[in-house]
C-alpha cells in the first residue's frame, strides 16, 4: 500500500495544475522553511502526502497544520494538530491555506491568525493572497464566492474547524 501512495502522489504533483504551481513556488523559500497547513479537515487528510511530497522537494517541512477546533480533528499521523492560539508561538514561515471549498474565508481567516512575519498561501486561488475580492480566472466564479462569504459570515464559529 504505501508504494501505491507514494506512486499516487508522484502522479498527482505532475499532473495536478494546482500542486505543480505550488511545487514550483516551493524553492522561493529559504532552506528548512517551515510550513503550517491551516485547515486539518477532509482536504488535508486527502492530500497530506502530496504536500509533504512538494515541501521536501523544495527543502522545506510541514511542521503542523492549524485548526481552529483541533479536539474536533481526526490525527494526520504524526502531523501536530495546533490551535490558532498555539501557532502565535509556533515557527511558521508559510501557512499554507488546505482546503478546495472554503479556500476564500480560510485565506480571510488565515490572514488575520498567521504569525508575525509568515506568509500566507493559497493552493487554488492564488489571488486570494493578496487579499483580491474576485477569484482568478482558474478559481471559483464571483457567486461561488458570495456563497462562501454568505456561509461564513453567517457563521458565529472560527471558520477553520467548517469544512
Amino acid at each position: 500500500m504505501p508504494a501505491f501512495n507514494w506512486l499516487r502522489s508522484r502522479i498527482s504533483l505532475r499532473t495536478d495544475p494546482n500542486l505543480r504551481r505550488l511545487q514550483h513556488r516551493l524553492p522561493r523559500l529559504p532552506p528548512g522553511a517551515r510550513i503550517v497547513l491551516f485547515g486539518a479537515g477532509k482536504h488535508t487528510h486527502r492530500r497530506l502526502q502530496d504536500l509533504r511530497r512538494a515541501a521536501l522537494s523544495a527543502g522545506a517541512r510541514i511542521v503542523a497544520a492549524c485548526d481552529d477546533h483541533p479536539q474536533a480533528c481526526e490525527p494526520l499521523n504524526d502531523l501536530p494538530i495546533i490551535s490558532s492560539q498555539q501557532l502565535r508561538d509556533s515557527p511558521c514561515d508559510v501557512l499554507l491555506v488546505s482546503s478546495d471549498t472554503y479556500e476564500a474565508a480560510m485565506s480571510r481567516r488565515a490572514q488575520v491568525i498567521a504569525p508575525a512575519g509568515a506568509a500566507v498561501w493559497c493552493i487554488y486561488d492564488v489571488a486570494l493572497e493578496a487579499g483580491e475580492a474576485n477569484a482568478s480566472a482558474g478559481g471559483p466564479s464571483a457567486s461561488t464566492l458570495e456563497m462562501k462569504d454568505a456561509i461564513s459570515s453567517s457563521a458565529s464559529e472560527p471558520l477553520a474547524g467548517r469544512r
